[in-house]
């Protein structure tokens, strides 16, 4: 794959990188009818068994190493693998099944790639976002490809499952944006990560907590999990959001909310249905995706009880 590379004269030169399996990355420079050929080796002893990761990125060529996806910059610096030691996301891309069925593609601030991740029950596949500007990774995403492609602004995708398809994929949602994919409804899930341990070597209660959220006609509701370490529920509710606002004279009094709905984020308080008492917590929140829903902050008021857990 070719590579543009920056030249201490201040020029940009164009690089040839050859992959020899995991153990290596050379870059020649030059050309035969100039007699002067390069052949250098890159500052890392890596490489790929997935050809079809490799992605030319704005920040340089992308690919699937031995440890995780790495990027080789402008100046030939192999990166460390992105999102390792809890960084973002790396274990999926560990042990892929099949490295020859890894695919991956970018498109201006957004890298994607779909691995079958044998580390998962039933080895799925699983595609994840990688958002160059911001670092963050995503996922996993519910349409993995079998090959995707760049097409102007948005990807052309054959996905997994969906034999003779083909189908165009937007990072970024505009008015021509649908959510149905496949025909099925798409569904949003929002998942943090265990939550701070309270210092004190005590259980924990929620007296109250609240999750900013938009409302539009198209999100009727939420669902709001408690979930423990291993995403065993301590307890669940379903938010349900008012009713979408209604012009004088056409509406039923009482029925319908008055003055609209709420388009920018508001405070939804979540009253579960008992005290929910943990020692480690994980909030996790769901709901039909819809066009111009957005959620935000979770808030939530813990109290340290005077206990500890039982133990067997």
């Amino acid at each position: 794959i070719g590579l543009p590379l920056n030249n201490q004269l201040g020029g940009v030169i164009q690089a040839l990188l050859v992959f020899k399996g995991t153990s290596q990355i050379y870059q020649v420079t030059g050309d035969y009818s100039t007699t002067n050929i390069a052949v250098n080796t890159l500052n890392a002893a890596t490489g790929t068994l997935a050809p079809r990761s490799l992605a030319p990125t704005p920040q340089g060529v992308g690919f699937l190493a031995p440890d995780g996806y790495r990027i080789i910059d402008f100046n030939a610096q192999v990166s460390d693998p992105i999102g390792v030691a809890g960084a973002g996301v790396n274990v999926p891309f560990l042990s892929p099944l099949y490295p020859s069925r890894v695919v991956a593609a970018c498109n201006a601030d957004v890298l994607r790639i779909t691995v079958q991740n044998s580390s998962a029950n039933g080895t799925p596949f699983q595609e994840y976002w990688f958002d160059l500007p911001r670092k963050v990774w995503s996922g996993p995403h519910t349409f993995p490809a079998s090959t995707i492609s760049v097409y102007g602004n948005t990807f052309i995708v054959t996905p997994q499952g969906v034999p003779a398809t083909i189908f165009q994929s937007k990072t970024v949602p505009d008015g021509t944006t649908n959510t149905t994919e496949n025909g099925v409804p798409l569904q949003w899930v929002l998942q943090t990560v265990m939550l701070s341990d309270n210092g004190a070597m005590a259980m924990s209660e929620i007296t109250e907590m609240q999750v900013k959220t938009t409302q539009t006609t198209n999100v009727g509701s939420m669902v709001v999990s408690a979930q423990d370490e291993n995403n065993a529920i301590y307890n669940t509710m379903t938010y349900f959001f008012a009713g979408s606002g209604s012009l004088w004279g056409t509406m039923t009094w009482g029925s319908s909310l008055w003055g609209g709905g709420a388009n920018n984020l508001y405070p939804r308080r979540i009253g579960f249905s008992a005290p929910v008492v943990y020692n480690r917590l994980s909030i996790r929140v769901s709901g039909a995706s819809g066009q111009g829903f957005k959620i935000g902050d979770i808030f939530i008021r813990q109290r340290a009880l005077g206990y500890m857990q039982a133990t067997g």
